[in-house]
């Protein structure tokens, strides 16, 4: 999907700049000491073509695992009930334009520094709240996962733009899912770990919105733009 490789944007460039700064650093190591003898250079060249190949292989195994989380995400996404590929599309097209963050009427797809994709059905949440000061959003679920997800939206206007992009994200949800509750609620933080089950029984019960309406929806009454605002 095209749209959601979009969630590995800038990996290629990160890991470029972390070996840079490492050999950097072993240069440093090797030829900023001095040296008396050709046994301490061959000795200091040893530990760097060690701990190059370290940092090798360390690297393999995180894009391994990225790319296989990225896999995990797509396969969750291709199986949520009545998911169109096509329309996830024009909806991430649409939809403002987060930084490793899509927002669609079927899921919320995001991917933090680490760039591990990660996929939320919208209708696994079960509660929502935007921490004081902060253009973020944590999301709870009915499998109990919370998910601290920052919300940041391209463009010169950059922290404007993300608060408008976080209230078009829970307006999203909201519209998608009905039995979402909203808000910092203390007594719903004290459910969460002492009686998760009265929570979940809060958020049930209502109705779940058929994505393709609601994309008809959006664009009939120009959400993706009034929303945004």
């Amino acid at each position: 999907m095209k749209s959601l490789r979009k969630l590995l944007k800038g990996i290629v460039s990160d890991g470029a700049a972390v070996v840079v700064i490492m050999a950097i650093l072993l240069l440093l190591l090797i030829f900023g000491g001095k040296r008396s003898m050709m046994e301490d250079f061959v000795l200091q060249m040893f530990v760097y073509v060690i701990f190059a190949g370290a940092i090798l292989i360390a690297g393999g195994i995180y894009l391994i695992v990225v790319f296989y989380r990225y896999s995990q995400a797509k396969e969750s996404l291709l199986a949520i009930p009545g998911f169109s590929e096509a329309r996830f599309e024009r909806e991430a097209e649409r939809s403002p334009q987060f930084t490793r963050l899509i927002a669609v009427s079927d899921a919320v797809c995001y991917a933090g520094a680490d760039h591990i994709a990660c996929v939320i059905p919208m209708s696994d949440i079960i509660w929502m709240y935007q921490p004081d000061s902060v253009n973020a959003l944590w999301i709870y679920t009915k499998d109990r996962d919370i998910h601290k997800i920052n919300v940041h939206v391209k463009g010169k206007a950059a922290s404007g733009n993300s608060q408008k992009g976080l209230r078009y994200l829970m307006r999203l949800i909201a519209r998608k899912n009905k039995n979402v509750l909203i808000g910092y609620n203390a007594s719903y933080e004290e459910l969460y770990r002492k009686d998760f089950a009265k929570l979940l029984s809060m958020a049930q019960g209502r109705e779940i919105i058929d994505s393709g309406w609601l994309e008809r929806e959006y664009i009939e009454n120009d959400y993706y733009h009034k929303d945004f605002q």
